[in-house]
């Protein structure tokens, strides 16, 4: 899978400490549950939900634009829950 080349302009993402970039345009809910390994980008309207569980992303990942990335959800008779992935 090769994506070629991706242009973006450098003050509209965030530099993380492990070389990822973060869009300033995505909704990132969670914060401290959410780790990111490095190379990574989260482009515009990508939206990660670490309030409801841990999300862990893997290294040269792209959370492209509109993509939704939350923990695994199961309804059980005991009610609703949210697991880490």
């Amino acid at each position: 899978l090769d994506m070629g080349y991706m242009l973006y302009e450098e003050k509209d993402y965030i530099l993380t400490s492990q070389k990822s970039r973060i869009s300033r345009d995505a909704l990132i809910f969670g914060i401290e549950r959410i780790r990111i390994k490095g190379k990574s980008i989260v482009k515009p309207d990508a939206v990660l939900r670490g309030d409801l569980a841990s999300v862990y992303i893997g290294k040269y990942c792209v959370i492209e634009e509109g993509a939704v990335i939350r923990p695994h959800s199961k309804r059980s008779s005991k009610g609703f829950g949210y697991f880490p992935i």
